[in-house]
């Protein structure tokens, strides 16, 4: 049985690699409501894409894709 962060993550990579826009901001509510899991496992996924480098975060504005070089 695939644990629900590694679901999460999936989901994220593959909504990442589709194309989201670098000034696009991520709500976790939001993406983990698109995805079926709770707040808790999207954002144990959106922090191990921010430690891969995928995304970052900007202090006081929120989590963002990595711009592509």
């Amino acid at each position: 049985m695939i644990q629900l962060v590694d679901k999460a993550y999936g989901f994220l990579s593959r909504k990442l690699m589709r194309g989201m826009a670098p000034d696009e901001k991520l709500s976790v509510a939001r993406l983990a409501a698109e995805c079926g899991v709770s707040r808790t496992p999207m954002a144990e996924a959106i922090h191990r894409l921010i430690d891969e480098g995928v995304l970052m975060q900007k202090s006081r504005s929120g989590t963002y894709p990595a711009a592509l070089c």
